[in-house]
């Protein structure tokens, strides 16, 4: 299913999780391909995806951004502007400042195999691993998760980025996953 730029706003604002995916979806392979090209990791680029929906959800909701642009171009700029920063504090090389153009469509049924395999790989985390990634993906702030979890700040990022790792390393271990993004 394809969403317009206003459902896909509309959504994000009442943390529609099935809108959250179909960003991921839409989006990820072409925020993945910046980071990957600008010294960045597939867990880099998870991580900057992660923020920037927290900050695109942010400035939506606060009314901060023109949301009569381009949506694509307006959260990639997002994502771009965070792994700018990120960059600089690891002081490595110089960004690549090439925008991904026309980045392809998803076939509906890729869609759909990876939103099963998600789901699949998203259950057999640890509870307490998927209970922290749903509130991050909620959009929930680490002061909020802290008191929702009752967890350290730093023990929180730590679990999130220890669940996004199990998560990631469970999907590609996965030959079906590893097919799907075969050359991605």
């Amino acid at each position: 299913m394809d969403y317009s730029d206003k459902e896909i706003i509309e959504g994000l604002l009442i943390r529609d999780n099935e809108i959250i995916l179909f960003i991921y979806k839409k989006f990820f392979p072409g925020i993945r391909k910046y980071v990957m090209s600008n010294s960045g990791s597939a867990d880099d680029a998870m991580d900057v995806f992660q923020e920037s929906i927290i900050v695109f959800y942010n400035k939506v909701r606060n009314e901060e951004m023109d949301l009569s642009k381009n949506m694509r171009m307006a959260f990639f700029n997002i994502c771009k502007a965070i792994w700018s920063n990120e960059i600089k504090h690891r002081k490595e090389k110089p960004l690549n400042e090439n925008i991904p153009e026309n980045l392809p469509e998803t076939p509906p049924e890729i869609e759909e195999k990876i939103h099963v395999l998600l789901t699949r790989h998203f259950k057999k985390i640890d509870p307490d691993h998927r209970r922290i990634l749903n509130l991050y993906i909620e959009g929930k702030s680490y002061q909020e998760m802290e008191k929702i979890t009752g967890l350290s700040l730093s023990n929180l990022r730590k679990k999130k980025h220890e669940a996004i790792r199990k998560l990631l390393i469970s999907l590609k271990n996965d030959r079906e996953f590893n097919e799907l993004f075969d050359g991605a």
